[in-house]
């Protein structure tokens, strides 16, 4: 405690020097707390925004669907479509629950046709699980009474096609039958992502299954969640409980009695159960680009503790070598060598402490507003940006990136002055007093 008040007082002794290394600290703590929350912020609107825009927190797929995904199979669904998603919807932390079907079909409009992708939704439930109808550009949403399409605004204008107007479809069916219908544009979308604007068109499950020859049948089962944390917990207990007590593509209540359960689940077999899948089996591009990223915001993250270290270390030995003078004299009065580093060590503490409590200060005013207002990149982000990001980019922190932030400051304060503070320490009592300094 003495020692701690002795270097209170050499703190405030020479201000120019202490607020130096005040400011040093002050910037590096805000910097290093501001990135953190910016980088876990940029995630997280990564993430967010492909699970929101496309994937769902969780799929459920035949078991054969993956690997003949290339050709949309269309022998590899589930079937028992609503009893299924009703049992799911049923699941605590669940949200949401729909169906999806994906074709090849060929659409024309009477005098052109193109060849593009079909997705077969639920209308009724596909606005609850991605951001789809919040993109519509012209006309309406899907009505699962009267069917109908939507189409991409690039592609609309292609084919010269407004909402009312009718198209023709044309596609192989399950039974490689070719199958032909007509329908109506329900509704024209942009999400101003040419992959998906320009090449796929969305019509209702009903309408799917006239064309495709699909009876309550879906090739995917999207599964939405109150959170992306959730994600874990509920793809075991799917994988462990629920897809088990789904035989030969049927769903069937598992017994209550914990001994038919067990027994049931030992002779279930896994030949035609569904396979559960998390959101990153189908954002594999997304998740491959972030984790090179991330190792990019972590190299950054370093160059500016090993900066900010070098600076507090400059800072510190300038400090001590300014002051050689006063260590010699303090050891000629009997100071002992521990003791004079201990002293020096306290005097960065207290140093530090000052640093953390201003970064604190300014990093939170900052994280606060960049948490909760933002900052408009829609001007400087490419048009065929692959995710609907919104017009907010917002950074995300935690309680414990401040925690952190001020730890590594302090640490890093005490780091920097123990070299210089060993050396004077150790450097002969005559040399030191005959120090110019």
């Amino acid at each position: 405690m003495e020692l701690f008040k002795i270097a209170i007082r050499n703190v405030f002794r020479n201000t120019r020097r202490t607020g130096l290394n005040v400011i040093a600290l002050t910037i590096g703590i805000s910097i290093m707390v501001i990135c953190i929350g910016w980088v876990r912020g940029y995630f997280t609107v990564l993430f967010d925004g492909i699970i929101d825009f496309d994937t769902g927190h969780i799929q459920i797929l035949h078991p054969g669907y993956q690997d003949e995904a290339r050709r949309l199979p269309l022998d590899y669904t589930i079937l028992q479509y609503e009893d299924i998603r009703e049992q799911l919807s049923r699941i605590d932390g669940v949200t949401a629950v729909t169906g999806r079907i994906m074709s090849s079909v060929e659409l024309s409009n009477g005098r052109d046709s193109v060849r593009i992708y079909a997705k077969g939704i639920d209308p009724r439930f596909e606005d609850e699980v991605t951001v789809l109808d919040t993109n519509l550009y012209r006309g309406k949403w899907i009505e699962s009474e009267n069917g109908g399409v939507l189409i991409g605004k690039p592609l609309a204008e292609k084919l010269e096609l407004q909402p009312g107007d009718t198209v023709y479809l044309k596609a192989w069916d399950k039974y490689s039958v070719e199958n032909f219908i007509d329908t109506a544009v329900s509704g024209i979308f942009n999400l101003a992502y040419p992959a998906i604007d320009e090449n796929v068109i969305f019509m209702d499950l009903d309408t799917a299954g006239e064309l495709l020859s699909l009876n309550n049948e879906v090739s995917h089962l999207v599964v939405k969640l109150e959170g992306r944390q959730l994600v874990d917990k509920q793809l075991e207990y799917l994988r462990k409980d629920f897809i088990p007590a789904m035989e030969a593509g049927s769903f069937i209540s598992l017994p209550e009695d914990d001994d038919e359960r067990a027994e049931y689940l030992s002779k279930a077999t896994q030949t035609d159960r569904p396979v559960a899948y998390p959101w990153q089996e189908f954002a594999q591009t997304l998740v491959s680009a972030v984790q090179a990223d991330f190792g990019g915001f972590l190299m950054m993250i370093v160059v500016i503790y090993i900066l900010i270290l070098l600076g507090i270390l400059n800072s510190m030995s300038m400090s001590i070598h300014e002051r050689i003078r006063e260590i010699g004299t303090l050891r000629a009065i009997g100071m002992g060598k521990p003791k004079v580093v201990r002293m020096f060590l306290a005097e960065s503490t207290v140093i530090a402490l000052i640093g953390s409590f201003f970064g604190l200060l300014i990093s939170g005013a900052i994280a606060l507003y960049l948490s909760r207002v933002g900052i408009d990149f829609s001007e400087y982000l490419p048009k065929e940006m692959p995710i609907p990001f919104g017009e907010q980019f917002k950074a995300d922190y935690r309680w414990y990136d401040f925690l952190f932030g001020s730890g590594l400051g302090v640490l890093t304060a005490v780091l920097g002055a123990l070299p210089p503070s060993r050396r004077a320490a150790v450097m002969p009592i005559t040399d030191a007093m005959g120090s110019s300094h």
